[in-house]
């Protein structure tokens, strides 16, 4: 929404068809701003609270928790979107918060709440100190298992970050662990480049256009080969592993593409236990 252009971009969209949606700190959702996206044709929105109001604020800037809660109320008042969501990224910090997070928004009547890791890429690698342990992850798997057996009011699900084990695999999810960057996946960079999934590192060679100069249809069906070989070829890291065959190297966003290896690997981090 820094882009004084966004809402004539998103109409030209709902011109041609399109319904879009929106991740946002929620903190300019303003009423004339969402009478632009009602009108632009967004129908989901997905709003970040990290943690209640003091360690939400610590990452995002002083109260940027409440601007983002009254936010979150316009838009149920709106009643005009399939979708509000809650979005959160748990770390050290906030872990703890969970239950009280999930009261408030309850109290809000979101729709939804999606939960993920913190993760060790981009500028979180400034924060390892945040980083979950093995045992912080199992008691965040434990959370998911008591809301989703309890059938809670808010479907609470867990993000595409990783593949969990067997274990786990069910108690956070519908399915099983798929990675879809790149399979189910793309996205047009701020610079025209057609790429998979956004939190990949911006990797010179992993860029599959430009659309630009490109036609994104054929890009789609005939490029993507970094990621889609991916799943059929292992790395030697993973190719002896029992759990590779759900696993598929798992996420490309915590990939080393410079040594072919898992940055992350989530059955590795629990063995040490």
């Amino acid at each position: 929404m820094l882009r004084s252009d966004l809402f004539e971009v998103m109409e030209h969209a709902a011109k041609l068809g399109f319904i879009w949606g929106m991740t946002t700190n929620g903190t300019l959702l303003t009423d004339s701003i969402i009478s632009e996206m009602i009108r632009t044709n967004c129908r989901t929105v997905s709003v970040s609270i990290d943690g209640l109001s003091r360690s939400h604020n610590t990452l995002r800037g002083d109260d940027c928790f409440n601007e983002a809660v009254e936010g979150i109320k316009r838009l149920i008042v709106a009643k005009s979107f399939s979708e509000v969501q809650v979005t959160t990224v748990v770390h050290k910090n906030n872990i703890y918060e969970l239950s009280d997070i999930y009261t408030l928004l309850e109290s809000l009547a979101v729709d939804s709440w999606r939960l993920t890791s913190i993760e060790p890429i981009g500028r979180a690698n400034e924060m390892e100190e945040s980083f979950l342990s093995a045992n912080e992850l199992i008691k965040l798997f434990d959370f998911f298992r008591v809301f989703r057996q309890n059938r809670s009011y808010i479907p609470v699900s867990f993000g595409c970050s990783h593949y969990v084990t067997p274990e786990y695999e069910r108690v956070i999810r519908n399915h099983y662990f798929i990675c879809g960057a790149g399979v189910l996946t793309a996205s047009i960079l701020n610079n025209g480049d057609i790429f998979a999934c956004p939190d990949i590192a911006r990797i010179s060679e992993l860029i599959q256009g430009n659309i630009k100069i490109d036609d994104f249809a054929s890009v789609w069906r005939n490029q993507f080969k970094p990621f889609r070989q991916r799943r059929d070829r292992l790395n030697s890291t993973c190719v002896d592993c029992l759990d590779a065959q759900f696993c598929r190297e798992d996420s490309a966003h915590t990939w080393d593409y410079d040594n072919n290896l898992p940055i992350c690997c989530l059955k590795q981090l629990f063995a040490t236990l």
